[in-house]
């Protein structure tokens, strides 16, 4: 999982292009292996317009020399992100 670490501005980028809405930014937060699986485990901080902000959770894994990312929460997936409106957490 090591030669991930190289291509961590691929994955910034990649990322950016998978969101959709008025994303205004997204900041990479924390990036770790897997304490098991064979996947690196990624947080973004994402700010939309509206002042919506989410945290995302992002599960990435090399195939066949491409980094492959697939959101762990909101989106199309069944479990919820956590998201901060003024300033108060909530579930979405």
């Amino acid at each position: 999982m090591t030669k991930l670490r190289f291509a961590f501005p691929l994955l910034a980028i990649a990322l950016m292009f998978t969101s959709s809405g008025c994303l205004i930014s997204r900041k990479i937060v924390e990036i770790n292996d897997h304490p098991s699986k064979n996947v690196t485990l990624v947080e973004t901080h994402d700010k939309f317009f509206g002042g919506k902000q989410v945290d995302q959770f992002w599960q990435c894994a090399d195939q066949n020399g491409t980094l492959v990312c697939k959101q762990s929460c909101g989106g199309k997936t069944n479990l919820a992100c956590l998201i901060f409106v003024g300033g108060q957490p909530t579930l979405r």
